[in-house]
């Protein structure tokens, strides 16, 4: 059996000498762990510079200018869902409401009263909604870590899902002809679980890189 500290908690963890070169779980905090070779017994770093060949460690990272998987959990990524980028014409729609709102009203105000209060209350609309606009995007966040990626939605009433590199099966990118145009798209990650896509994250801003990121972290 090798016996090895987990490189985020330090508690000890065991596993099969075959295993060594393999990622394994820790169960006491869910950080991956490479398993080092027979023997090794200088440390974390060490152990996982011993576990494979230089030529196995993921340089996509380093080469994209992301943090090496060689170490404890980092984040590589934070990403929110883009808003006028993602959705252009809705976002000349909000762009021509408050335009006409504070115009009209401003034209009207001196002279008609109650048509500078329907301006006025074409332009509130415009300022709610894009403060909920912004506050749906802000919420919306695509954390991708050197192990795992976490989509979490929400703030008060919050939901948070997350996949690890090493059980992604199938990352999908989906985008239209205009989304091509301005690098967005819809991002979707599954695992080796029957659940299909446990993480589905629209509107989200330079999607070919995110999904190069995490190919980076995941064997390939």
């Amino acid at each position: 059996m090798i016996t090895f500290p987990c490189d985020k908690c330090d508690r000890l963890l065991e596993a099969d000498d075959s295993a060594a070169g393999t990622k394994v779980e820790c169960p006491h905090c869910a950080d991956i762990n490479i398993v080092p070779a027979a023997g090794a017994r200088s440390g974390p770093a060490a152990a996982r510079a011993k576990a494979r060949p230089a030529a196995a460690v993921h340089d996509r990272a380093a080469a994209m200018g992301l943090p090496s998987e060689a170490g404890p959990e980092s984040v590589a990524l934070r990403v929110h869902s883009a808003m006028v980028r993602a959705r252009p014409i809705a976002g000349l729609g909000l762009l021509v409401t408050l335009a006409v709102g504070l115009v009209g009203a401003g034209v009207s105000m001196a002279t008609m009263p109650l048509l500078a209060a329907v301006f006025g209350a074409v332009a509130l609309a415009g300022v709610v909604w894009f403060c909920v606009w912004k506050v749906r995007a802000m919420t919306t966040r695509l954390i991708i870590t050197t192990k795992r990626t976490t989509l979490r939605r929400g703030i008060l009433s919050k939901t948070t899902r997350e996949v690890l590199h090493d059980r992604v099966q199938d990352v999908k990118v989906e985008q239209s002809f205009l989304q091509r145009m301005l690098g967005v798209g819809t991002l979707s990650l599954s695992s080796s679980s029957d659940e299909g896509f446990e993480i589905v994250m629209a509107d989200v801003p330079d999607v070919i890189r995110v999904r190069d990121a995490i190919d980076a972290y995941r064997d390939m």
